[in-house]
This record gives C-alpha cells, sequence and structure tokens, in this order.
C-alpha cells in the first residue's frame, strides 16, 4: 500500500467518535425512580448491543439480580428483558442482559437480533420492574 491514498485504507472517523477502552465502564446516568440511562457502544455481527456498563452499577443502581424482569426503552419503544448469567437462560425470542466477554453488560435477543429489535440506537433506559 506504499503511496496509496489514505482514504483508501477504510472510511474517515472523526476523533470525537473514538472510544477509549481504559475509560470503560461507564456510571450509567440515573434518569428516574428505578431506570438509568446507558450508552450502546456498537452492535456486533449477531445483532447483540454491547453496553457502556457494568453489571455491578446496574445492579446497585437499579435494585437488581440476575433473573430480575428489567424494561429496555429505545427509540419509543419499550421491551421487557431478564438479567442472567447467560443469553440462554432466556426462551426463543426473548431478550437478555448479561455480561460480554468485554466485561461489559450487553443485550442480545436470543435466537434473534437484538438490534433489529432496539433500532440503531446509540442509548438505551433501562427500569427495574416490580
Amino acid at each position: 500500500m506504499c503511496g496509496a491514498d489514505v482514504n483508501a485504507l477504510g472510511t474517515p472517523i472523526e476523533v470525537e467518535e473514538l472510544i477509549r477502552v481504559d475509560s470503560l465502564p461507564r456510571k450509567p446516568k440515573v434518569v428516574g425512580e428505578g431506570a438509568v440511562s446507558v450508552g450502546v457502544l456498537y452492535f456486533d455481527d449477531f445483532g447483540n448491543a454491547l453496553l457502556d456498563s457494568s453489571l455491578k452499577d446496574i445492579e446497585e443502581l437499579l435494585d437488581v439480580t440476575y433473573d430480575s424482569a428489567i424494561e429496555v426503552s429505545a427509540g419509543g419503544r419499550r421491551f421487557v428483558g431478564k438479567l442472567v448469567k447467560s443469553f440462554s437462560h432466556v426462551s426463543p425470542g426473548e431478550l437478555a442482559l448479561y455480561v460480554g466477554s468485554y466485561g461489559l453488560l450487553e443485550i442480545a435477543k436470543y435466537m434473534g437480533s437484538a438490534r433489529e429489535l432496539l433500532g440503531n440506537v446509540s442509548r438505551v433506559v433501562l427500569r427495574r420492574l416490580e
């Protein structure tokens, strides 16, 4: 590639779009009683949403534990997910919130795509369900 135009290497991105890995996890923003707003870092090839927050922060701020029901709001739509150790702990078509390989919380639709369900959003609101 010697002498090639740098733009041939890929799509340019703005410096502000870069994410420092050492700046994660980020603290969720409390947006109401039992509700937090968290960032969506990206959607993987399976359609799972990698969030910018840790399980510990979500457990503390929402007062939830494994098997708790959590409302996931995005783009004006609401869905119910379950906080689980692995996305295989929910039934096909259900949303699972679990810790992924980066140690951050992820949202997955078992046997489906969370991205198709949530849309291409940059934030979601998580709310504890009673």
